[in-house]
């Protein structure tokens, strides 16, 4: 199974905040930026680190709203796909098994997002309200507000409904993971594109007192990586070994 997307969360910070970093360390607008966007810059730094550091508290919670969620599946249709195990390679498909681990990995993400929920409220609520000199700063904030959004209102799959038909039509993809997967992987694509020109913004305006700020959160980003990976691996690991996949 492929790893499953972080969806709304952090997963997705990584090379953005790596861009914000570097263009930080080199390039800022704050000498010759109008002071409204001076400014607001410096509000939105410290609620986009809130919004982090608040992911990073609930990654505990996060983890455990996902196992219990990977518990109920695995109760519910254990062992439904044990059949497959016995099938020649060639009567499985590959793609289509794959397409299951996303899906399986999607719901396990959207399932840890419930914590994401508060956070991303409080961050848009900040954001919302700031005052900037030039459209395209107001436009490159409302997209990353708005694409953050629809990542936490992806609903999950009906995982034993697709695990089924994939054990009945073992050669192609059930049209359930299709479904989900058109839905979830483009919004969270959105969210990742929409997410980096916002920290770009953030980067360019950014005061020379501001950089503790972005050097911590980027500290949290990865902080977050390293205590997350591993359970994401687990989690994903045991739901498909409980549906009968080892």
């Amino acid at each position: 199974m492929k790893r499953f997307s972080t969806g709304g969360r952090l997963g997705r910070l990584t090379a953005a905040l790596a861009a914000l970093l570097a263009i930080a360390a080199v390039w800022s607008d704050a000498a010759i930026a109008a002071p409204v966007d001076v400014s607001s810059d410096h509000v939105a730094l410290i609620a986009y680190h809130r919004y982090v550091a608040a992911l990073v508290a609930g990654t505990i919670a996060g983890n455990r709203t996902a196992g219990q969620y990977g518990s109920a599946v695995g109760s519910q249709c254990a062992g439904v796909l044990a059949p497959l195990i016995s099938l020649p390679k060639a009567s499985v498909s590959q793609s289509a098994l794959a397409a299951f681990g996303e899906e399986v990995g999607g719901d396990l993400a959207i399932a840890f997002d419930t914590e994401a929920v508060a956070p991303s409220a409080r961050l848009s609520a900040t954001l919302a309200h700031l005052r900037w000199s030039l459209r395209r700063t107001r436009h490159t904030v409302a997209s990353m507000l708005s694409a953050l959004k629809g990542s936490l209102q992806v609903r999950r799959s009906n995982l034993c409904a697709d695990a089924r038909a994939l054990v009945a039509q073992p050669t192609a993809e059930p049209a359930g993971t299709r479904a989900f997967l058109a839905g979830y992987l483009p919004t969270a694509s959105i969210a990742k594109r929409r997410l980096a020109p916002f920290l770009a913004m953030l980067a360019r305006y950014q005061p020379p007192a501001d950089s503790a700020i972005v050097s911590s959160i980027g500290s949290l980003v990865t902080q977050f990586s390293q205590t997350s990976r591993q359970a994401e691996n687990a989690l994903g690991s045991s739901l498909l070994k409980s549906l009968g996949l080892s």
